[in-house]
C-alpha cells in the first residue's frame, strides 16, 4: 500500500475517532446542566475543546490526503498513447536541417527538445528551457546529453546556464 492511501485510511479513522469523542462529550455537557443549558465544569469544557481540535486536524489531514488529480503516468490512456506517437513521427517528418536518418533515431522527447531550439533560431539558453517547464531541470541535462553525444548540439557556458546551439 502507498503512503498516500496509508495517510488516506488512519486520517479517515481518526475523523470517526475525535467525532465520536466530540458526541460523548456534548451528551456529557448536555446530562450534567439542568436541560436548559449545556455544563462544562469538572473538565467536560476541555475535552470538547480537545475533540474540537483533534476532529478539525483530522479533517485537514484527510482532505490533504486526497489526491487533487491522478499522476500523468496514470492519466494517459492507450488512445492518448497512439495519439502521442502518431504526433511524434509526423513532427520527425517536419523536421530539416540534419540527415532524417539521424533525426529518425530520436525519441519524442529528444526531438521535440531539437525542434524548440531549432524553432529559436538554432541557439537557445538551457534555462530558458527549463522555465518553459516543458521538462524538468534534471531531463532538460540528460536530453543534452544525449542530443550532444549524437552530434546533434553542442553546449557553452553562458554565466550560470548554457547556451545551446545546433551544430549544422
Amino acid at each position: 500500500m502507498s503512503a498516500r492511501i496509508l495517510q488516506l485510511v488512519f486520517s479517515a479513522i481518526s475523523v470517526c475517532i475525535s467525532s465520536t469523542i466530540l458526541v460523548i462529550a456534548l451528551n456529557a455537557a448536555a446530562q450534567a446542566g439542568d436541560g436548559t443549558a449545556l455544563d462544562f465544569s469538572r473538565g467536560r469544557g476541555l475535552i470538547f475543546a480537545l475533540s474540537i481540535v483533534l476532529l478539525a486536524t483530522s479533517v485537514y489531514i484527510l482532505v490533504r490526503s486526497i489526491p487533487a488529480r491522478q499522476p500523468a503516468e496514470f492519466e494517459a490512456s492507450s488512445a492518448n498513447a497512439v495519439i502521442e506517437q502518431t504526433a511524434a513521427e509526423e513532427t520527425k517528418q517536419s523536421v530539416t536541417g540534419h540527415d532524417e536518418c539521424v533525426l529518425e533515431t530520436l525519441d519524442a522527447d529528444e526531438l521535440r527538445l531539437y525542434e524548440m531550439i531549432r524553432d529559436a533560431g538554432g541557439e537557445l539558453l538551457q534555462m530558458h528551457v527549463v522555465s518553459a517547464k516543458i521538462f524538468s531541470k534534471a531531463k532538460v541535462t540528460r536530453l543534452l546529453d544525449k542530443l550532444e553525444n549524437r552530434g546533434l548540439v553542442i553546449r557553452e557556458r553562458h554565466g550560470m546556464t548554457n547556451r545551446i546551439r545546433i551544430i549544422k
